[in-house]
């Protein structure tokens, strides 16, 4: 038996698929319902949807120096290794192209904070550059509003529906065109628009007006912007929005800004460097102008023409010297402007002047470098705050550059100095060959040696301004466009065929998984298989449920056609196996709760045993109420209760003979006692189940439910078989278990299960003997109510 047990339990899984299948054929209509249903959302979400689209922009971004379009002298202040992250210019440039300051410029440009729109079918349909009137809002920081142009005549307008920061507004005002109104939402002017390709003002058209914080924290959000290809440093730059037109000004806008922005902080070092060359250029040149008229007054006075030609030697000597201290004085001049001006606080984030390490090819390389470190930090410094750790490390990195140039003019200048000493000392040898000379000669000598080295440190500033000049002029941004904003004119939402799919699916997934959510919520006993699987108690036989028109009744009949009839002439003929001896009589109903139908099951199979010639006695042991069974069961006269208390001692005078078939006799519950279960307990029971063994071929014993009162196991010692009666859809199943434990104790004297008001008899398998090949006509069931 319990090798069986189990082997059911494995069973279990399949059956519960198996009765889910026949739940889900048996409600067919919920899913045609649900799917009619599905495909109407899915229709209505289509055309109410507005259509979207995606563009694509894609740029490569250059982060080699740019040396080949400066002079000589000019390339990198720092080795590229030395720059913090040097190698993510990629990154770097997505989070400028997200900053907002780069999208509230696009989005001001294109004037994309005002909406013009207007109701075509199901859809809003996006008016831009293409509505026949626009709007100007003068002021800035205005709240969030809305309203809508009707036309209004030929030079006219007029403003209803305002809705302004979220809340109506009642108010309504007729505008001319190009007048100048104060609304709730601000001061106000409508124009026609100057664009060709629109339409002419016949419609109402809805006008959104969005504060420009909020519209660019929206494209922010929409905009993607990605590194495509790291190693190759290529960006994508994407959109998806309701206006094709729309989608692609914004993103080839955004491209145009950025190149702009970019150009404005490179050109940011040459711009400051050509004004300091400027003001050199003009300083210098007031004094080689001072240095010309000294020498013609000198030359005035002292009527000075020629140099002696015995002198030449000397001169040229001297000369070269001169030459070369003059350049050598130049030098240390910058140096010391240089030195100057790293040495001030104030200059600490100022632009360096380039090419002004004069010789020195590495401090030109590290004037440039700093400067684009220096250009790097401020753009940095736009999207974040000074106590970013980003900006730290380069306010440190810009810091260390300092020192470093401090120090090398500060070298330079050391250096310099000991040439020029040097080469002071050779000219000073070289002028005492010349102490000979007339005074004049040497006074005129002094002052061409200043008007040489003026000569020098001029030519020497035009020559570096035409350098900047080249550079301010090549320069160029640091991306390269290789595919402008393009895309499909197909909308990418809404998908057509993936919502129909989605309907589809929730129109038959959502009927299914309810029905499963219903049939794991029921705990009820649902057919001949859940007794099957919990228990292993004999089923006897399944009693199909009846007609709900009709009340409680008696409706085994002889010849009985209809399916209840049928089924409990299985039940008869299987009691034959239950009761294999004959000897074995005595019969008790019983259930687990009342409503299960056991005194049903009593009458009529005790008159489907009466109808087989059977002798039949039903006695009603119920005795703590009275039933709702036929007034036979429940006379108020000589009843069981009469005998059990010895008020009655004939058993003949209990008898109620033959009144629904002669081979039918009753005994009624009689009068309700205040102690049934002593009653019951009494040998006088034991003695009238005996007597009546002698008269009858079977006594079935009508009992109280089993779960309710202990009367069921103190009647279950004169009884030979006990008949427990579950009816589907009333029972619990967790009650189950506890039958089982009846059976596996013996606390019910061989016990079978009939089951009751089975709703699955004769579809899907179960009961399915019942009414084949009877009825009136084709074979149809005829049910009557199996009730309680």
């Amino acid at each position: 038996m319990n090798s069986n047990f189990r082997l059911e339990k494995n069973k279990t899984e399949d059956f519960r698929f198996r009765h889910l299948i026949e739940q889900l054929v048996g409600q067919w209509h919920w899913f045609i319902i649900a799917l009619v249903l599905a495909l109407i959302a899915a229709w209505l979400w289509i055309k109410l949807t507005p259509a979207t689209f995606k563009l694509s922009a894609v740029i490569m971004v250059d982060s080699r120096p740019k040396t080949g379009n400066m002079p000589s002298g000019t390339s990198t202040l720092l080795d590229p290794s030395m720059l913090p992250d040097n190698n993510n210019n990629a990154e770097k440039t997505v989070q400028v192209l997200k900053s907002a300051r780069l999208i509230r410029d696009v989005i001001r440009r294109l004037k994309l904070n005002n909406t013009y729109s207007f109701n075509q079918g199901f859809r809003r349909q996006d008016l831009y550059n293409l509505s026949p009137v626009t709007v100007d809002f003068a002021g800035k920081n205005l709240p969030g509003s809305a309203f809508r142009l009707a036309p209004d005549g030929s030079n006219g307008c007029k403003i209803s529906d305002v809705n302004v920061g979220g809340s109506d507004i009642s108010w309504t005002k007729t505008v001319l065109f190009g007048d100048t109104l104060s609304t709730p939402m601000g001061t106000i002017v409508v124009k026609r628009a100057d664009n060709p390709d629109a339409g002419l003002f016949t419609q109402s058209i809805a006008v959104t007006h969005s504060d420009l914080d909020s519209i660019t924290t929206e494209y922010r959000d929409d905009v993607a912007v990605e590194v495509d290809n790291e190693k190759a440093e290529v960006i994508k730059i994407s959109l998806i929005a309701d206006n094709y037109k729309k989608t692609e000004d914004f993103i080839n806008m955004l491209i145009a800004v950025y190149n702009e922005y970019t150009l404005e902080d490179k050109n940011k070092a040459a711009q400051n460097t050509a004004n300091f060359i400027r003001e050199r250029v003009g300083l210098i040149g007031v004094e080689l102008g001072d240095v010309d008229k000294e020498i013609e007054q000198f030359k005035k006075t002292n009527n000075l023409t020629d140099i002696e030609s015995e002198s030449d030697i000397y001169l040229n000597s001297q000369n070269e010297f001169r030459s070369n201290a003059a350049g050598l004085t130049a030098q240390i001049g910058v140096a010391d402007h240089m030195i100057g001006f790293l040495s001030n606080p104030g200059n600490r984030n100022e632009v360096l002047p380039a090419n002004s390490g004069g010789s020195d090819n590495s401090i030109g390389q590290m004037i440039l470098s700093y400067n684009t470190v220096l250009a790097n930090r401020n753009k940095l410094l736009e999207n974040s705050s000074s106590a970013s750790q980003a900006v730290k490390d380069l306010d440190v990195s810009l810091a260390t550059a300092r020192a470093g140039l401090l120090a090398s003019f500060q070298n330079q200048k050391y250096t310099l100095q000991a040439q020029l000493k040097a080469m002071n000392a050779q000219q000073s040898n070289a002028s005492g060959h010349l102490r000979q000379l007339p005074e004049q000669e040497r006074g005129l000598q002094s002052i061409a040696r200043q008007q040489q080295i003026k000569e020098q440190l001029y030519l020497y500033l035009l020559q570096k301004r035409e350098e900047n000049a080249l550079n301010l002029a090549l320069s160029t941004s640091n991306i390269r466009v290789i595919d402008y904003a393009e895309g499909s004119h197909k909308p990418v939402a809404p998908n057509k065929t993936r919502i129909a799919s989605i309907a589809l699916v929730i129109g038959l997934v959502l009927p299914g998984g309810v029905i499963y959510l219903v049939q794991q919520l029921n705990s009820k006993v649902r057919s001949k298989k859940d007794v099957e699987t919990y228990t292993t108690v004999p089923i006897v036989g399944e009693i199909p449920q009846g007609d709900k028109s009709r009340s409680m009744e008696v409706v085994t009949h002889d010849p009985g056609k209809d399916n209840i009839s049928e089924a409990f002439r299985i039940v008869r003929s299987n009691l034959r196996f239950v009761l294999p001896s004959g000897k074995e009589k005595v019969m008790m109903i019983t259930s687990s709760q009342s409503g299960e139908g056991k005194t049903f099951i009593s009458f009529n199979l005790a008159l489907s045993l009466a109808v087989a010639n059977q002798r039949v006695i039903l006695v009603n042991t119920d005795i703590r109420k009275k039933s709702n069974a036929p007034s036979s069961f429940n006379n108020g006269g000589s009843g069981l209760t009469s005998y059990l208390s010895g008020s009655e001692t004939n058993v003949k005078n209990l008898i109620h003979k033959g009144k629904l078939h002669p081979n039918l006799d009753v005994i009624s519950s009689g009068a309700i006692p205040p102690n049934p279960a002593e009653l019951l307990m009494s040998d006088r029971l034991d003695r009238l189940i005996e007597t009546l063994k002698q008269d009858y071929d079977y006594v079935i014993l009508d009992n109280v439910p089993m779960l309710l009162v202990a009367d069921a196991v103190i009647v279950s010692r004169v009884i030979d078989l006990t008949i427990y009666v579950i009816r589907e859809g009333v029972l619990d199943r967790r009650v189950l278990p506890e039958i089982q434990k009846y059976h596996q104790t013996s606390k019910l004297k061989n016990m079978v299960i009939l089951l009751n008001g089975g709703r699955q008899a004769g579809r899907w398998g179960y009961g399915y003997g019942y009414g084949y090949g009877y009825g009136n006509g084709s074979g149809k069931l005829h049910h009557k109510k199996t009730s309680s």
